[in-house]
């Protein structure tokens, strides 16, 4: 499972408004939608941040698949409402996968979120999948 979360949001919301925030926010979800395989699961949890499941995926090919994802949506330039500006966006993600030291799904959000945070720590658009 991946947390990821839409980079520097805040200082869109602060320059454009909540509306050109959301809406930079829906493009990302739909762009997001397109990337990913047909068997993966992706979810908007709150504010900027959207979860993956990535069923059958070893962390290793789970890091693989965000990093593509990741450098894809870094690409894409996305609207903005009512105007004819164009915005790109970074990703910061956190990632983990079912193994001996994880056995229960149900921590693999929680253990995918602290990582998502250390990678916020670390600075935009970092990808952490290791526990340090």
């Amino acid at each position: 499972m991946a947390e990821l979360k839409i980079d520097s949001i805040d200082d869109l919301r602060a320059t454009h408004g909540q509306i050109a925030a959301e809406a930079v926010l829906m493009q990302c979800g739909v762009r997001l939608a397109t990337i990913i395989r047909g068997c993966d699961m992706l979810g908007r949890l709150d504010g900027e941040r959207f979860g993956l499941i990535l069923p059958r995926t070893s962390l290793q090919h789970g890091i693989i698949a965000v990093e593509r994802i990741r450098a894809i949506l870094a690409a894409t330039s996305l609207g903005l409402p009512d105007s004819d500006e164009r915005v790109q966006v970074s990703l910061s993600i956190g990632i983990a996968a079912l193994q001996e030291t994880i056995p229960e799904r149900k921590h693999l959000q929680q253990l995918a979120h602290r990582r998502l945070e250390r990678a916020l720590q670390a600075g935009r658009g970092q990808l952490v999948a290791e526990a340090s």
